[in-house]
């Protein structure tokens, strides 16, 4: 450990993590730790430490974490996706001691999109090509209590309960192309949006970030955030986003800016940096590879 922050470390004995979240006062890390091939039906777990003063786990039911949020509350949100012919876009609000709050699951609808009742792709043999990753790669809870999520294959809905408004569900779920979504109080920001282009074999026109505004959802460009060039991992904060490169060197920028750095073992793949998470000021990271969850406090 190269740097003069607090830090502390969490070994993974059994599966591997997948994705790693820090609550918004940066006490409580959870993680999706998955279990490759031993239990199809429960592929995935989360595990939290330090939860309102608990250590837990949950299965995931048939899914695997896509992304993590926090609620108001102080609920965690868990997305869920998996491979499928069919869009579908789960996600869950889990309490402390495990028990689940709200399932929720929305099919998004339009051309060609639910090609599992589709007479004119119903009958065919589904070829391996033609299942991708489907469900949610970014989950927000906005202030009036709504929950935005992004998806891997450009679903976009916000909703109210378990009930979605897609956003713009007609270009979505034809690529595997990932939409980020950070609650901005009422509003939302987006990243990863892109226009279909039905030419050249189908591309998506990639749309630079935007801010969607509620009564109705309407959204217009921002500006970029400006992000270190190398960074592999990037995490965002209420007011402030923290990197992370293949080295293993991070950087917070906002308020408070500060540095730090974890040694790296750059010949052992299972040693690769694979996920990171910052607190709601970014004075605490959470920073993970298939087997260790190291949390940084800045000095």
């Amino acid at each position: 450990m190269l740097c003069s922050c607090n830090t502390s470390d969490i070994a993974i004995n059994d599966g591997q993590v997948s994705k790693v979240s820090i609550s918004p006062d940066g006490r409580a890390i959870a993680a999706a730790i998955d279990d490759w091939g031993t239990n199809e039906d429960d592929p995935t777990i989360v595990r939290w430490w330090n939860w309102n003063g608990k250590d837990g786990i949950w299965h995931v039911p048939s899914y695997r974490v896509g992304a993590f949020g926090w609620a108001a509350d102080g609920s965690l949100l868990v997305g869920g996706q998996r491979q499928s012919r069919t869009p579908v876009v789960p996600w869950w609000r889990i309490g402390s001691a495990g028990k689940v709050l709200a399932a929720c699951e929305g099919l998004p609808k339009g051309p060609g999109l639910d090609q599992a009742n589709d007479p004119k792709y119903k009958n065919q043999p589904i070829s391996v090509g033609e299942y991708m990753s489907r469900g949610i790669a970014s989950i927000a809870e906005l202030t009036g209590g709504q929950i935005v999520t992004g998806g891997v294959d450009q679903t976009l809905a916000v909703w109210e309960g378990c009930s979605p408004t897609w956003l713009h569900a007609q270009t979505c779920c034809r690529a595997e192309h990932a939409i980020t979504v950070t609650a901005r109080g009422m509003d939302f920001e987006t990243s990863g949006e892109g226009i279909y282009q039905d030419k050249n074999d189908g591309y998506y026109e990639d749309m630079g970030p935007r801010r969607w505004s509620p009564s109705p959802w309407k959204a217009v460009s921002i500006q970029a955030p400006a992000v270190p060039a190398g960074t592999k991992l990037r995490a965002n904060g209420a007011d402030c986003m923290a990197t992370m490169d293949a080295s293993g060197h991070m950087a917070v920028v906002g308020a408070h800016p500060w540095t730090a750095s974890i040694e790296t073992d750059k010949t052992d793949v299972w040693k690769e940096w694979v996920s990171l998470a910052a607190s709601r000021d970014c004075k605490v990271i959470a920073v993970a590879n298939r087997h260790r969850i190291v949390k940084v406090t800045s000095p």
